[in-house]
């Protein structure tokens, strides 16, 4: 799983046509799991994934949602969560 770095406040961003040609490319992927993760209420949860990613994790889409990242990823602690959570 991969992750985009964090992002200052002011930095210029990508243009919409890069996230559009990104996302269209890892959303017809097999070969690649990817989840979206925003903080919500404290806790980061899933806002997106693909159909990899969920048969990776092995949850129904439903009840990837409903979890924190903590949850669904439980081997990752501390650094290693922060690491891949830049957003």
């Amino acid at each position: 799983m991969a992750a985009v770095s964090e992002v200052p406040p002011g930095a210029p961003l990508p243009s919409p046509e890069v996230v559009a040609a990104v996302f269209h490319e890892v959303t017809v992927s097999e070969a690649m799991a990817v989840l979206v993760v925003e903080p919500i209420g404290g806790q980061h949860r899933v806002r997106w994934c693909n159909d990899r990613a969920v048969q990776a994790l092995g949850y129904a889409l439903e009840d990837i949602r409903s979890r924190t990242l903590g949850q669904l990823l439980p081997s990752l602690r501390g650094g290693e969560s922060r690491f891949l959570l830049r957003r």
